[in-house]
Formats: structure tokens, sequence, C-alpha cells
């Protein structure tokens, strides 16, 4: 009995420990996305608008509404990407990842227990 429980300590450990290195990596990559969105998400809006005012340049500004509705929907999109919310989906996704692997391990615990 006494191996068993041993056992199903260390499963026990070891699936905490898989799930502290998840929380990690989920922070990791929270903060790799927030910070990329953060650097480009300008960069894109900028080079839509540099693209609508060639487009109304040419066509002696009769594109202009389409061209204010298209820079106020790449506005958008790079104003969704530099919020938390995209970060936070990728946390989310991983978090739960994490609570698997974890729980996967402590029903292998407690099968080794049996």
């Amino acid at each position: 009995m006494a191996n068993t429980d041993d056992v199903k300590s260390k499963v026990t450990d070891t699936a905490a420990d898989l799930k502290d290195k998840a929380n990690e990596v989920v922070e990791t990559v929270k903060d790799a996305v927030s910070g990329v969105a953060d650097k480009h998400a300008d960069k894109v809006t900028d080079s839509v608008k540099a693209a609508t005012t060639f487009v109304d340049d040419k066509t002696g500004g009769k594109t202009a509404p389409l061209s204010d509705k298209v820079n106020q929907a790449a506005s958008t999109a790079a104003d969704a990407l530099k919020s938390d919310s995209a970060a936070e989906q990728v946390a989310d996704a991983a978090s739960k990842a994490g609570d698997k692997v974890a729980a996967a391990a402590q029903q292998a615990a407690d099968k080794a227990s049996e």
C-alpha cells in the first residue's frame, strides 16, 4: 500500500508541476500575442489608409464613402487585436489544456492506487 501511495503522491505532484508549467506557457503566449498586436496593428491601419487615399486620389474622390468604411473597419480590427481579448482567448485555451493534463494525471494516480 505504501508503494501505491508513493506513486499516487508522485503523480499528483507531477500533475501540479505540469499545470504550473502550462500556466507559465500561457502567460508567455499571452504576452507574445499582446506584444505583436500592439507593435503591428498601427502599421496595418496606416497601410490601409494609404491604399484608400491612393484609390480616392485616382478616382477623384468618388470612392471616399467606401474608403471611410474600409478605414473604420481596419481601425476596429486593429483595436480588437490590441485589446486583451485575443490574448485572453489564447490564454484560456492553454489554461484549459493544462487543466485537462492535470486531470488526466490525477485520474492516472487514482487508478494506480486502486
